[in-house]
């Protein structure tokens, strides 16, 4: 192998590993954003079921 080829293999490690940290970034940042979201639904569906109690303590209706 000529001097040529190992330069163009370096090129190319160099090339592979740069790409593959961005593509990593990009779905870390995807990830984070898909957190935010589950929490944020989280919030909100605990929040908002509310029950209802009959005289002897049981639940009555959870849509209200």
């Amino acid at each position: 192998m000529g001097d040529l080829t190992f330069i163009l293999l370096g090129a190319s490690v160099v090339v592979l590993s740069w790409t593959v940290a961005k593509i990593n970034e990009k779905v870390d940042r995807h990830i984070k954003r898909f957190k935010k979201f589950e929490e944020a639904l989280k919030k909100n569906a605990t929040g908002t079921v509310k029950t209802s109690t009959n005289y002897k303590g049981y639940p009555q209706d959870i849509y209200r």
